[in-house]
């Protein structure tokens, strides 16, 4: 440690000296009245004490406060020590002395700009924070003048922090992985092991929490006034059961474990509470003990903890085009005794002419539940039971106390489905007596959406780790079982709209057998086969682009030309645009018929700032994807698609378990008919991690973390111990985003061919055109879009009345074909 530093810390007490054992520089210890008189708030109401509790070391932590405000609370102060030149780390400890997760953002700077991170205090927990100062050059670290606090929206913000530190390179603390643990240490990590009285004084405190937690849950119940004394005395059990439960936890993890559950003990009396406010509008049996309610595809109807929000209705009417398909929730919710042996069944739905609504896919599934362990996103509110997997199961199931069990009901209609409405019920029976019924009618309209993705898309389902599903085969039988079930696979992703393709396969020299040619053949004979992938491409040599040459002339052989591509180079930055021109120039000269060379490379300028001319595919992340220089694009030939995948996470919508089902239908729908890109990428629909299939239901075995720090990432879909591929609620709305859009894009047809009729129509133009601009009164950016389904269906009504109003009767876009290439909607 240099001098300057001793120099500094001269107006620390001698205290706050001895307890830096390690060669730390502490810029604040709070032990002295100084270190709180430069605090700055944003706002009134905002505090910052000395408090007496929980300090990490000496007498004194400094108490952050902040009432619930709907501007952020920051909290700021005048750093004393402002040369950081020599520090590569900043270490802080956190107290989160409430029940719920907090979450602070850091700013440390100059006054110029700084350098921001974000800080997660788990409920009730100590942790120390060290984080790599990573300022840029902009910033003058010799002049470091500021630290600024920031909680978060609405919410009561408090917490405790002492001993503020300053790191050199190589002091302790260091992240030290564990033996055997194949990483490299990290200079930004969490430390989560209390040490020294704070370890007494946080144990002491759990256990004073617990106790008036559940002397005030005790009370909360009292105050209720649920019908039935049994759910109180079902509640207190189950809180005799967690305190018992908090007297035998050995270490602060099994502590912190029992109060969420107390705390989410409350969250399930406050169910009881919402079940009962059901009743008055209930029509079923009230004698049965519980309520069943509906809800929308594109909700996500929890099964533990949080609110329900069911519909209370007798009836329930949907609309479908032709070849469509759409689906309704039923949910299960107890309030007085559990729901024995319930079953969900669909009858006939019978139309004009005594036609029956019976497309592929109609009927009743199991809603399953997958246990996230941690969030996504820091965004996200819960980790728990989530719904995920579609099963079809018959047998009845229970639903117990406090939980909600849903039923996915999907409704589908034939291409040419006889137009008129077809009408039938959902009985919903416990032992085998009926407790409810709903009146189902479903429009069908005088249109058909297409057998395929109405754009383009490049979605991977098998590559090189499908043979590790042990599910399948194991290795002397997984080929042998995949080929009797890989029609049954495609077709079922056809039902999708998803092709059974990778982006990352691997050409091998000399071989065709890399790509399914069985499965290329029975698609596009079956007119839903879309794209291709010749293979992924890396590198420039002659011989690497040779490697293409079987596949190619496969694909030449059976007349597929029009659907295939090539991608490469993922994610690549500047250092490999040369090469990837070279690869392009020389691919393009020896199979010029292969018009899409496409990479997700980061040249954001499409090619008219970089040495990529002879690339004909960019595809940006949708949060770079810049539709003014993407129509520039185009003007000279090129493709400009967009993906998404990891990244980005909220604002930005994406498929994730612990995110809304709407997310996936607006990305899939309304907002690619926004942006109009000339395809959709996503790198995965089956990155599975529990190869051995769901083995148990409704709270399922299934894991569903994919990519490190995410949930259901690259899984769109998920496989049973039978080898049954199981759809979930997020690809069913990823099908009808794209189903959305192609509404969108029938309508647009139909302006285009009239505005060219001898005779065009303009009062149905000017409606027509009304109609396609109203999207984006639902989209309004990347980041800005409704979140209401009732929204997201008027819309659809709107856009299905405008094409049978239309005098153009020509509602398929698609009747020539689409290839790789997509339709020329843009």
């Amino acid at each position: 440690m240099k001098l300057r530093y001793f120099l500094f810390l001269s107006p620390l007490v001698v205290l706050g000296l001895q307890k830096n054992v390690q060669a730390e520089h502490v810029l604040y210890d709070f032990e002295n009245s100084w270190q709180f008189e430069d605090w700055e708030y944003n706002q009134s109401d905002l505090t910052v004490e000395a408090s007496e509790e929980f300090a990490v070391s000496g007498t004194t932590s400094a108490r952050f406060y902040s009432p619930p405000k709907a501007i952020a609370p920051t909290f700021e102060s005048r750093v004393w020590d402002n040369n950081w030149e020599d520090a590569d780390r900043i270490a802080m400890n956190f107290i989160n002395p409430t029940e719920e997760e907090q979450r602070i953002h850091v700013l440390v700077g100059s006054e110029v700009t700084g350098f921001a991170f974000e800080v997660t205090l788990p409920a009730l927990s100590h942790i120390r924070q060290v984080t790599e100062l990573q300022f840029s050059e902009a910033v003058r670290t010799h002049n470091i003048n500021a630290i600024t606090f920031t909680g978060q929206v609405n919410k009561e913000v408090l917490f405790y922090l002492d001993n503020i530190s300053l790191l050199e390179e190589g002091e302790e603390p260091l992240d030290k992985p564990e033996e055997g643990e194949d990483r490299k240490p990290k200079k930004t990590f969490t430390i989560t092991e209390d040490s020294g009285g704070l370890t007494t004084d946080l144990d002491v405190y759990r256990v004073e929490f617990a106790a008036s937690k559940a002397e005030d849950l005790r009370a909360y119940f009292e105050t209720l006034n649920l019908s039935s004394e049994d759910v109180v005395s079902f509640l207190n059990h189950e809180l005799d059961g967690l305190v018992a439960e908090f007297a035998e936890s050995e270490s602060a993890e099994e502590q912190q474990a029992v109060l969420l559950k107390m705390k989410r003990l409350q969250m399930t009396a406050d169910r009881f509470v919402e079940a009962e406010s059901y009743l008055p509008e209930y029509s079923g049996d009230k004698g049965a003990g519980f309520v069943v309610g509906l809800a929308d595809s594109m909700v996500k109807v929890m099964p533990k903890h949080l609110p329900a929000h069911l519909t209370m209705a007798d009836s329930i009417e949907l609309s479908l085009a032709g070849g469509e398909k759409e689906a309704f929730q039923v949910a299960v919710m107890p309030y007085e005794k559990p729901a024995e042996r319930v079953t969900v069944e669909l009858s006939e739905l019978k139309g004009p002419g005594g036609a029956i609504l019976d497309g592929a896919m109609t009927g009743v599934e199991l809603v399953t539940y997958t246990e996230t362990t941690y969030k996504t996103a820091p965004d996200v509110e819960y980790i728990g039971w989530w719904p995920d997997a579609l099963m079809a199961k018959d047998e009845p199931i229970d639903v117990a106390m406090g939980d909600v069990q849903s039923w996915w009901v999907r409704l589908a209609a034939k291409r040419d489905q006889l137009p008129g409405e077809y009408t039938g019920q959902v009985i919903i029976s416990s032992n085998g007596k009926k407790v409810m019924s709903y009146d189902v009618t479903v429009t069908v309209r005088a249109f058909n959406v297409p057998k395929h993705a109405p754009i383009p898309t490049a979605l991977t389902f098998v590559d090189r780790n499908l043979d590790k599903v042990t599910a399948i085969g194991d290795e002397t039988s997984f080929d042998e079982n995949w080929n009797k079930i890989k029609f049954d696979y495609a077709d079922k992703l056809a039902e999708y709209m998803i092709n059974m393709d990778s982006i990352y396969r691997t050409p091998k020299k000399g071989r065709v057998d890399t790509i399914d040619w069985d499965i290329v053949e029975y698609l596009h004979d079956k007119g839903q086969l879309v794209s291709v992938c010749l293979g992924y491409f890396w590198g420039t040599s002659d011989e690497t682009v040779e490697l293409f040459r079987p596949h190619y002339e496969k694909a030449k052989e059976l007349g597929v030309m029009d659907h295939v591509y090539i991608y490469g180079y993922d994610e690549r930055n500047s250092d490999q645009y040369e090469n990837i021109n070279t690869f392009s120039e020389k691919f393009a000269k020896q199979f010029p018929e292969v018009d899409l060379i496409m990479t997700t490379s980061q040249d954001h300028s499409y090619g008219f700032d970089s040495v990529m001319k002879s690339l004909t595919g960019w595809c940006p992340i949708i949060s770079r994807y810049n539709p003014t220089l993407a129509e520039e694009a185009r003007k000279l030939g090129r493709q400009v698609w967009l993906y998404t995948c990891v990244w980005p996470p909220h604002p930005y919508p994406n498929i994730f378990t612990d995110y809304p089902n709407i997310d996936n239908r607006i990305l899939s729908g309304m907002m690619l008919a926004k942006y109009k890109p000339d395809g959709y990428l996503y790198y995965h629909t089956a990155w599975w991690r529990t190869y051995g299939g769901i083995t148990q239901y409704p709270y399922t075995d299934w894991n569903p973390t994919t990519f490190p720090g995410t949930n259901g990432d690259g899984a769109y879909f998920a496989i049973d111990e039978d080898a049954n591929l199981l759809p979930t609620v997020r690809v069913e709305n990823y099908r009808d985003g794209l189903e959305d859009l192609a509404y969108y894009m029938i309508l647009q047809h139909q302006i285009k061919l009239n505005e060219q009729s001898d005779n065009p129509d303009e009062e149905w133009l000017k409606v027509a055109r009304a109609t396609l601009a109203a999207n984006d009164d639902y989209v309004r950016t990347r980041i800005d879009w409704t979140k209401d389904p009732k929204e997201v269906r008027h819309y659809r009504t709107q856009l299905a009345n405008a094409i049978e109003s239309s005098p153009e009767k020509d509602t398929d876009p698609w009747k020539d074909g689409m290839g790789v290439l997509g339709i020329d909607w843009n």
